[in-house]
């Protein structure tokens, strides 16, 4: 640094690094030289290695901090401190049930259940998969206890877009509340869809059965 190293190279590795690696004083160096937790993954790094403190530092100085994606870092690592951290910053994203689920963090699965209570075909899919895989007792039983929400009622146009083919289903979160419905149709179908609601001003993400 005293030789004018950019502390932000290479997409920031060095502050994701240091955040990986939970190192605080490092992170902390970084940043007082003009290191933009921003840039590169440096709060999910640290979300998924469980480092609480730099996680809270690194909430404090990122302006507009990307919390879904550190959400679903430590829940897939089962870091219940964390992912209650990043809920109360409002991240929400609708993977996280699942991949802690898949990876037995009963915890993590609870306090994202009590914050985001699923719907009840979510929740049902959820538990097939996890019946099929086997050794999940313990969060099939939490999840089997789990008061969802009702069924998603269906969009007429969406109604119009789930008939226009039978290839996959696909997951589309809808709006910033995470509103999130199923839909079982051709690719370009579901693309003719996400296009419509982005031309009505609806932020929109598509996951389906390959992802």
């Amino acid at each position: 640094l005293q030789h004018g190293a950019d502390v932000n190279a290479e997409s920031g590795r060095a502050l994701s690094c240091a955040a990986q690696q939970g190192h605080e004083a490092v992170v902390s160096l970084l940043l007082q030289h003009g290191a933009q937790p921003h840039v590169g993954a440096a709060l999910g790094e640290a979300a998924r290695g469980g480092h609480q403190a730099l996680v809270s530092l690194l909430l404090q100085q990122c302006a507009q901090p990307d919390v879904n994606k550190a959400l679903v870092a430590a829940a897939l690592s089962g870091h219940t401190v964390v992912v209650s951290m990043l809920l109360q910053h409002g991240a929400a994203h609708h993977s996280a049930v699942s991949l802690a689920a898949r990876r037995d963090h009963v915890e993590v699965v609870s306090l994202l259940l009590q914050h985001r209570p699923m719907h009840r075909e979510d929740r049902d899919r959820l538990l097939r998969r996890l019946e099929a895989d086997g050794d999940h007792d313990e969060v099939c039983r939490l999840l089997a206890q789990h008061d969802p929400l009702p069924r998603h009622e269906l969009h007429p146009c969406m109604q119009w877009i789930s008939s226009l083919g039978t290839t996959r289903t696909h997951a589309i979160t809808i709006g910033s509340c995470g509103w999130l419905a199923i839909v079982r149709s051709g690719y370009n179908a579901v693309l003719l869809l996400l296009l419509l609601l982005l031309l009505w001003g609806t932020p929109c993400y598509l996951a389906n059965e390959d992802t």
